[in-house]
């Protein structure tokens, strides 16, 4: 296939992905029962680390630890990035009461996720190599080359970038290579030579990529320590989930389970069915006795 063939598949596959992250305000169908849960008012769908790639195909953005953690978005808001927005959320009035308020946050916010935790680090893993160091007498007992101490050319400027130090190739002249193009080099820092496949070894044992510092305890020990972004572990200011108006026949109020959506009509049905004495017979028998003038 032409080169240009296969950016042309390339940038496709990355504008499906990008399409496919939508998330967009829905309303789900109101139930037919006396209470149900807050939940059911929600406006979009809720996600994890774990969720998000599942359902998308990708890993969700670093989390932000300038930002509150935020487990939905909103994909539907084309207006400026700096442009405030509204939504109703689960809250309480002025009286201690459960009832919707209305928070804001920026268009830019709104569309993407902040969500909490990290993902995973690929182990580091030194493949096997053809390579290897010829033996006397045509070819009887090669000693094969330990991968373990072989870097990419790249990996070695790197790590003698990180630790003041320059590249060196350490490479046995009568090694046989074969399609092997890694080589062993060596990280010279103060005349010191310092294996770089060894290097590059404690340098992602915590996984590929992996943020953090080296350090000298003494001399001829270089140490690499990890230090990990904050994740929003623990963070207790998330955005809450937007949740769609009250319908004329729901209200709010506090159950044994917390904070639950009634039906105001099938309640009435209810009570009608029961024969409880309710709020509005109360308010009915007031304005008869009005009328006939009993006190």
């Amino acid at each position: 296939m032409k080169s240009a063939s296969r950016s042309a598949l390339l940038i496709l596959a990355l504008v499906a992905i990008v399409l496919a992250q939508t998330s967009v305000p829905v309303a789900q169908p109101q139930p037919n029962q006396a209470s149900y849960a807050t939940s059911l008012l929600n406006l979009f769908v809720s996600y994890d680390r774990d969720s998000y790639r599942k359902a998308f195909g990708v890993a969700a953005p670093a989390f932000d630890p300038s930002k509150a953690p935020k487990s939905w978005f909103d994909t539907s808001q084309t207006g400026d990035p700096d442009e405030a927005v509204l939504y109703k959320v689960l809250g309480t009035n002025t009286a201690g009461q459960p009832a919707l308020k209305s928070i804001s946050m920026t268009v830019a916010e709104a569309k993407v996720v902040n969500l909490v935790g990290r993902e995973p680090y690929a182990p580091y893993v030194a493949k096997d190599t053809p390579a290897y160091i010829p033996g006397a007498g045509g070819g009887q007992g090669n000693t094969p080359i330990t991968a373990v101490y072989l870097t990419t050319l790249d990996q070695a400027t790197q790590l003698a970038k990180e630790l003041g130090g320059t590249v060196q190739d350490a490479s046995n002249l009568d090694t046989v290579w074969g399609t092997e193009t890694r080589r062993q080099y060596n990280i010279v820092v103060n005349g010191i030579p310092f294996a770089a496949g060894l290097l590059l070894q404690q340098r992602w044992a915590q996984g590929v990529g992996v943020p953090g510092v080296w350090t000298w305890p003494d001399f001829y020990h270089p140490t690499f320590t990890a230090v990990l972004p904050p994740d929003g572990t623990g963070r207790t200011d998330a955005r809450p989930m937007p949740m769609r108006d009250l319908l004329p026949n729901e209200v709010l109020k506090d159950s044994p389970f917390g904070v639950a959506v009634y039906r105001t009509d099938i309640q009435a049905q209810q009570d009608a069915q029961s024969n409880v004495f309710t709020v509005a017979d109360r308010l009915l028998l007031q304005k008869i006795a009005q009328k006939l003038g009993v006190q």
